[in-house]
């Protein structure tokens, strides 16, 4: 299954409630700041965090890279390893749960 590659002559996504028309990228990230702000949020955060940190939680809720790399629309598995953040403990758990030596009971 080929996922549409978004464009101009797609729907879109984010509108304006004044007329219905397409928000630009500048008023979304104007948008989200804004709402990190008020939540206490400090660190910088875009538009473009979100589709990171979904594939970070998917790949942590073990869902297969491929299946990532559909969802994200990317031709190149490498794009979509860019995407994903895995932390020290994510990557223990990964052997405790894989390896038979991790699986031991202690």
């Amino acid at each position: 299954m080929q996922l549409p590659v978004c464009g101009q002559q797609e729907k879109a996504l984010f509108v304006s409630h004044r007329g219905g028309g397409r928000l630009s990228l500048r008023s979304v990230s104007k948008i989200v700041q804004k709402a990190a702000q008020a939540s206490g949020v400090t660190k910088r955060i875009r538009p473009h965090s979100f589709r990171h940190a979904m594939a970070t939680h998917l790949l942590r809720n073990h869902a297969d890279l491929r299946h990532i790399q559909a969802i994200l629309g990317h031709a190149q598995i490498t794009s979509t390893e860019l995407y994903t953040h895995l932390s020290l403990e994510d990557l223990k758990e990964a052997v405790r749960r894989s390896h038979p030596h991790g699986r031991k009971e202690r």
